[in-house]
């Protein structure tokens, strides 16, 4: 049994969605919490993300050997897990 797709925007505002979206200057994103929507101008967004990633407390860039090392690792066991499933 499918469920019924409801709208949850009006025309109108569907339409104006995409007017927005259509805009290279904004930047539309969901926020973290709740159910609503950000729109932020692009400059600002690039420079706080910027400043994120500048941030060595914020968060520390990996080599990328560890990285292919995690991921293997990763696939191995997946692997593992996938072959022993009955």
């Amino acid at each position: 049994m499918s469920h019924k797709k409801r709208k949850t925007l009006s025309k109108t505002e569907s339409e104006e969605l995409q007017i927005l979206k259509a805009d290279k200057n904004i930047v539309i994103l969901p926020a973290d919490k709740g159910r609503s929507t950000l729109i932020l101008n692009k400059g600002d967004y690039v420079k706080k993300v910027e400043t994120l990633l500048g941030d060595r407390t914020a968060c520390i860039p990996r080599e990328r050997d560890a990285m292919k090392t995690l991921i293997s690792s990763i696939n191995k066991a997946l692997t593992s897990l996938w072959k022993s499933k009955p």
